[in-house]
């Protein structure tokens, strides 16, 4: 916790996280958690079972009765609170969702993208292939939840801007194209 944003607040707070840009913070009271300003007042009062700070698109990630969501700064649910998990919100908002045991991917409003059927997601990166694993595979999916990759891999990385990403294939490090084409690193 920033000793010196809590000085300021004057107020005794199991945590206190730190300012967004949006002018809150998330701070957690007798269990609870909820959002302050630096004005010593309670803007969203503290209800939530976890609470993350506000990120640079404005949502916070926010557990109630068991499920998550993501909240505005006004307090109104961007996402209801209604997945079992979800991933970080990043630039694309495009979010990793979790319904039972299987995984999906959802647009900013919560409805479903890519409906839950895998074991595990990663981030929906830029370069538009996400990494997702069925069958105790990893293989790389496309935004429709097409595989591009089949599930072959005991780890993937990311590609990022290149026409290569890390990959273990069967204990044995190398590289993976987009098109699944294994090289051994040597």
């Amino acid at each position: 916790m920033n000793p010196f944003f809590r000085k300021i607040l004057g107020k005794k707070f199991d945590y206190l996280g730190e300012l967004a840009e949006c002018g809150l913070a998330c701070a957690k009271i007798d269990n609870a958690w909820g959002f302050v300003n630096l004005d010593k007042e309670w803007i969203i009062e503290p209800q939530f079972e976890q609470a993350e700070a506000f990120n640079s698109q404005g949502y916070a990630r926010i557990k109630q009765d068991g499920k998550y969501g993501y909240l505005r700064p006004n307090g109104e649910w961007a996402i209801e609170p209604k997945f079992d998990a979800l991933s970080d919100m990043n630039e694309n908002m495009i979010i990793g969702a979790r319904s039972g045991d299987k995984w999906g991917y959802i647009n900013n409003k919560g409805d479903w993208l890519i409906e839950p059927k895998y074991e595990a997601v990663e981030q929906f990166p830029d370069d538009g292939l996400a990494r997702a694993k069925d069958g105790g595979k990893w293989g790389y999916i496309d935004i429709k939840g097409n595989w591009i990759v089949e599930p072959k891999f005991d780890k993937v990385g990311e590609f990022g801007n290149r026409d290569f990403a890390q990959a273990v294939l069967n204990g044995v490090s190398g590289w993976t194209n987009q098109h699944g084409e294994w090289k051994e690193r040597r």
